[in-house]
This record gives structure tokens, C-alpha cells and sequence, in this order.
């Protein structure tokens, strides 16, 4: 059964359940192999990740309480950004493609036991679970790629518009910031992706944030996929001024703002490294490096294997030796710590830090039985 046909089923939309024969999620997919000091650096810092397997279509949360390695999936259609408020606890999940979906998930509290809806001995005591509890259908030709709350709101990129959103309690969206080349186009400028418009370095406010893309032509739609492809194109926006601070990148994603640094992912080159007037690569890797997460001293970052018909857009990577898995560095001197590397796996989006969670999970870690998964443990 394809993907299209599985995601139209009720019951596997979610995909929260695994005793369907329609949606068979493959153990595969999680097997793993560790390099350096991964699973122990999870546990020193006693936090978790979570993690977006974009085209493989599932979420996994990665744990090691107590020196024991754990990995907790959840399919959903396409996931793409994520966002963490430790504060509320509160996991944001945005399922790009059409139509665009965003999930909303909260730790379980010991009131949702009172409801009798969970079976007696489905989880494990100590378990940090996730459980969805909200969604949000929105106009499938947003393209929205990132997430990030903002003074308790959500804003989301509309990547296929070139705009950022906040996305509104009561549904739908408010345009509220876009870059300042569109000042003088009208509608016209929202109307088609001149920008790819992929990633929020959240800095509190929409004017004092950073936002990724693949080139800033007005030249026809997607302008960055003439000649060659995005090589060189890439350029980095102010939300303070709208305009252009950082060009000469290919492919970049998740800018973040560590200690008021940006840092981004140069992802056509797997590099990533701080931008200010230019960018500086500090680390390079073997894959299409997206997804970048801050936490103490230590940056974790997603690869993604090439893509055959893609390649142009990764011209410093080479494909036969690409990698899909998460990499851990010392921040300060870009010296290598760990890594988890999943040989059968593809594309990540999206790597977010949920600090003071030892053990997250998420409602796949059962069987039809009651009984534990053995392929939700590390197998390395």
C-alpha cells in the first residue's frame, strides 16, 4: 500500500497505533551504529532528541537513561520542523506537503490515567511520553517548513510564499513578516516561491530572528533551479531590516542563535558554522547537513543522504558517501564527540534538544500484546 493510500485511513493519519497491517512501520529503519561517546553524552546532559525523518515519515525521540540507548517513533506525513517549549513541555510537529498539517503534543500528566483510556501496564513508569492532543489543517500551498513559538505564539515559515506566519488559536494564519524585495511587488510577491524561505533563527520576535533561503531572485518562481541548480545562491535575511546579510551560501537551513551567534547549516557543502557578514565554516561532514541544536557546550546537527536527482543541490558532498544520522561537537572547538549513524535511513529535517527529559517517548512503543518493541533498543 503507498504512503498516499495508508495516510487517508483514519486511525493511521495519527499512525499512533502498530497493530495495523496497513501501516507497517519497518525496524529497520532504527537500526543503528554509534561512534565515539553518542548514547553517553544523552545521558550525562540527561536530555533527549527528537528528530524528523522527513522522507521516511516519522518522528523518533532518541534517550539513554541510566546507560540504557532507546529510540521511540511516531509516523506522521512528512514531517518537517519541530519545536520544543520547555516550559509547557509542549512538542510542535509541522507535516509539510499538502495538506499542511501541524501536531501538537504533551507530556502525559497523572489526570490522563484517571480517564481510563490508557490499558494497565502500557507504559513504563518513568517513561516521558508524548501524546498528541491537537492539530491544525492549513492551505496545502503554504509549504510551511519550520516552527517556532515566539512570546507564546506560533509562527511558522510559508515557504512556498515567501512569508512568515503566525499561525492563529482558532486556525488559519496572519502574515507578518516577509523580506523587504517583496515591498513593491504587491500580492504578486506572495503569490509563488521566489525564495525558499525554510528556516526561523528565533531571536524572540519576528524582527529579531533570521530567516534562510535558497537564493533572493525575483526571476520567475523557484529562480534558484536555473543553470546548475542553488550552488552559491543561498543567502541568509534580517528580520530587523528585511533584507540580505549573509550571500554566497548553498542550500542553507536551520539558522539558530546560540549566545546571540547565528550559526547555520550551509547544507549543500555539509557545513555548518557562524554567519555574520559571511559565513565561516566550522565542521564539515559527510552529508547534507540540516537540522541544529544547541545545548551547554555541545551542537548536535542532522545529515541526510543525496538524493540521486539532486545532487546539484549538494555540489561539497559526495552522494556514494553520504550518511542519515545525527553528529555531536564540541561547539567551541569543533572537535568530534559522537555520533549515531542509521545506515538503512534517508533525509532529516529537523534535530531539536528536550532538556530535563531522560526517557522521551511517544504512543508507537508497544505492540497489539502490551508488549516492549526490541527494535525500539539500540542495536549497535
Amino acid at each position: 500500500m503507498s504512503l498516499r493510500e495508508a495516510h487517508t485511513a483514519e486511525v493511521t493519519n495519527f499512525a499512533a497505533v502498530n497493530d495495523r497491517k496497513a501501516y507497517a512501520f519497518d525496524p529497520a529503519l532504527l537500526e543503528a551504529r554509534e561512534a565515539g561517546s553518542f548514547w553517553g553524552v544523552l545521558d550525562q546532559l540527561g536530555i533527549s532528541l527528537a528528530v524528523s525523518r522527513e522522507y521516511e515519515h516519522f518522528i523518533v525521540l532518541l534517550s539513554a537513561a541510566n546507560g540504557i540507548p532507546r529510540q521511540s517513533p511516531l509516523p506522521l506525513p512528512h514531517p518537517s520542523g519541530l519545536c520544543y517549549d520547555p516550559m509547557r513541555r509542549e512538542l510542535i510537529v509541522s507535516s509539510t506537503r499538502t495538506p499542511n498539517l501541524v501536531f501538537w503534543m504533551r507530556l502525559l500528566q497523572p489526570e490522563d490515567f484517571a480517564c481510563e483510556t490508557i490499558p494497565p501496564g502500557a507504559l513504563e513508569a518513568q517513561d516521558d511520553l508524548f501524546l498528541p492532543y491537537r492539530s491544525v489543517m492549513l492551505p496545502g500551498s503554504l509549504y510551511i517548513h519550520e516552527v517556532v513559538q515566539m512570546a507564546g505564539e506560533v509562527y511558522a515559515t510559508a515557504t512556498g510564499h515567501n512569508f512568515l506566519a503566525r499561525l492563529k488559536q482558532s486556525g488559519g494564519w496572519e502574515r507578518v513578516w516577509s523580506p523587504a524585495l517583496l515591498a513593491d511587488a504587491g500580492t504578486e510577491g506572495f503569490r509563488r516561491n521566489f525564495f525558499q524561505l525554510n528556516g526561523i533563527a528565533n531571536g524572540g520576535t519576528p524582527e529579531a530572528s533570521f530567516y534562510t533561503g535558497f537564493s533572493d531572485s525575483l526571476d520567475g518562481p523557484k529562480p534558484w533551479k536555473s543553470g546548475y541548480g542553488p550552488a552559491g545562491k543561498g543567502i541568509v535575511f534580517s528580520g530587523a531590516t528585511g533584507k540580505v546579510i549573509v550571500r554566497g551560501l548553498t542550500c542553507p537551513h536551520s539558522p539558530r542563535l546560540d549566545n546571540e551567534k547565528l550559526w547555520l547549516c550551509n547544507s549543500g557543502h555539509g557545513e555548518i558554522g557562524p554567519a555574520a557578514a559571511a559565513f565561516e565554516p566550522a565542521i564539515k561532514m559527510p552529508g547534507f547537513t540540516r537540522g541544529l541544536a544547541f545545548h551547554g557546550d555541545y551542537v548536535f546537527t542532522g545529515l541526510s543522504r543525496i538524493i540521486p536527482q539532486y545532487e546539484p543541490y549538494a555540489p561539497g558532498v559526495r552522494p556514494e558517501t553520504s550518511e542519515c544520522g545525527i553528529r555531536i561537537h564540541d561547539s567551541r572547538t569543533g572537535a568530534f564527540v559522537g555520533a549515531l549513524t542509521w545506515p538503512h535511513g534517508y533525509q532529516i529535517f529537523d534535530v531539536q534538544v528536550l532538556p530535563g527529559l531522560r526517557q522521551a517517548s511517544l504512543p508507537f512503543n508497544r505492540n497489539a500484546a502490551g508488549q516492549p518493541n526490541l527494535w525500539l533498543r539500540h542495536l549497535g
